[in-house]
C-alpha cells in the first residue's frame, strides 16, 4: 500500500486534534483548583491551557488562569513558558521529542501544580485496504441499494504489542467540502473512535458525511488520556473525583504522536 505523510501547519494540526478532543471532560469542582490541558504533540511546540471553573448566572464557565509561571523540563533543560491569551502558554524553543519524559510545575493558590508525561513513539507500519472509498447511492434507504454496491469498510492496521493505546481521526481536508447527503444540520468534518489497545480498526462508509480527501491520522496516546476520555463518555461517572494526572490541581499532561494516511470518499454515479 502506498501510504501519504500529511504536512501540517502547526496550527492546522493543534486544530484538528483539540476538535477531536472537544468533548472531553476536565473541568472542576471547585474554583480553587487550577485545570490544566496539556497535549504535547511530537515535533511541536509545548503548548499548555489552564484555567478554572467559575459561575456565570446558572452556567459554569471556565476562566483562563493569568500570570503563571510555568515551568516546563525535558530532564536537561526548563523553560518558563510565554503566555499568550485565553490561559494558553507556549514554549519558544522546546519542541517535544519521542522517547523524552517532560514535566510541568507552577504555583497556584499557594500549592505546587505538577505533573509529567513521555512522548510516545510514532505508530508503526500503518496502512490502509484502500486509498478510496465510493459511497453508495442508497436511493430510499439502505434497504433499497443492492448489496453489490456496499463498499467493503477501510481496513486500518499498524503494529503494536496489545498494551499501548492508539484512536483513529478522520478529518475532510477539503476547503469547499460537499456533503454526502443533505443535511440542513452539517455534521462535523472531523470524527474519531475511541482510543483501543487493539493493532486494527474498521471505516465504514456510514462513518463519512463528506466528499473529497481525508486525513486518517492514527495517534499513539499514553494511558492517562484513555482514562480521560472512558470517564468523560460514562454517563455516570464521579464529577467530585474526575480522572487526572495532575498533582494539587486537575486535567491532563499527557504526550501524542501519529502517522497519517489519505482516503479520498466519492460517491456512486449508479
Amino acid at each position: 500500500m502506498m501510504k501519504g505523510i500529511a504536512v501540517f501547519s502547526c496550527a492546522a494540526f493543534f486544530a484538528l486534534f483539540f476538535a477531536a478532543c472537544s468533548q472531553l471532560d476536565v473541568q472542576v469542582a471547585t474554583t480553587d483548583q487550577a485545570v490544566v490541558e496539556g497535549y504535547l504533540f511530537a515535533d511541536h511546540l509545548v503548548v499548555v491551557k489552564v484555567t478554572k471553573e467559575g459561575v456565570y448566572g446558572k452556567d459554569s464557565i471556565n476562566i483562563p488562569i493569568q500570570g503563571l509561571h510555568i515551568r516546563v523540563s525535558d530532564g536537561l533543560n526548563e523553560e518558563i513558558l510565554t503566555e499568550l491569551d485565553s490561559g494558553n502558554y507556549t514554549s519558544k524553543a522546546m519542541v517535544a521529542r519521542a522517547g523524552k519524559s517532560y514535566s510541568l510545575k507552577f504555583d497556584y493558590m499557594g500549592r505546587t501544580v505538577a505533573s509529567s508525561t513521555v512522548i510516545p513513539y510514532k505508530p508503526q507500519d500503518f496502512t490502509q485496504s484502500a486509498v478510496t472509498l465510493t459511497v453508495p447511492t442508497m436511493g430510499g434507504g439502505p434497504s433499497s441499494s443492492s448489496s453489490s454496491t456496499i463498499p467493503d469498510p477501510i481496513e486500518l492496521n499498524w503494529t503494536s504489542d496489545l498494551t499501548d493505546y492508539y484512536m483513529v481521526v478522520a478529518q475532510n481536508a477539503e476547503s469547499n467540502a460537499s456533503l454526502i447527503n443533505s443535511d440542513a444540520n452539517a455534521p462535523k468534518r472531523v470524527f474519531r473512535n475511541e482510543p483501543t489497545q487493539s493493532n486494527s480498526n474498521l471505516l465504514d462508509f456510514k462513518n463519512f458525511s463528506y466528499l473529497g480527501k481525508h486525513y486518517i491520522i492514527l495517534m499513539r496516546l499514553n494511558a492517562e488520556y484513555a482514562a480521560l476520555y472512558k470517564a468523560s463518555n460514562t454517563s455516570s461517572q464521579n464529577l467530585t473525583a474526575p480522572i487526572s494526572n495532575v498533582t494539587n490541581g486537575l486535567g491532563i499532561f499527557t504526550g501524542i504522536n501519529s502517522d497519517t494516511l489519505f482516503l479520498y470518499v466519492y460517491k456512486s454515479k449508479k
